[in-house]
């Protein structure tokens, strides 16, 4: 019993998850700290693997202007990308033996919105 607990554990950890971020420059986005951006902001989000992250085939992908745009900012930057898997997440991959694991991302930095918002 001991080494299916451990093959479980070690076979989450050695998965083929992989979230694939990107931008299409449509508003500006920099690693880097603009003075004239003063509102932190923090999205979360989660995508779906099946069998040990072995599907989806292609990388799963996020949009960052559109996840940003969507929570009203028209600019941002100090981006910070957070790949984790929640303690919840965490206990689904575990029961259902890796044929469903779920990645929770996290978007951190500080952006401005448009005047009158």
């Amino acid at each position: 019993m001991k080494i299916i607990v451990i093959f479980l554990i070690f076979s989450t950890y050695l998965s083929c998850t992989h979230i694939r971020y990107v931008t299409k420059e449509t508003i500006p986005l920099g690693i880097n700290k603009h003075e004239m951006h003063l509102t932190p902001f923090e999205i979360l989000g989660e995508r779906d693997f099946y069998l040990w992250g072995r599907l989806p085939s292609d990388p799963a992908t996020v949009n960052l202007e559109q996840e940003i745009m969507n929570h009203g900012f028209s600019a941002a930057s100090s981006l910070y990308i957070e790949e984790f898997q929640s303690p919840g997440n965490f206990f689904i991959t575990l029961l259902t033996f890796g044929l469903y694991m779920p990645v929770d991302y996290a978007i951190r930095g500080v952006g401005v919105k448009p005047n009158g918002q």
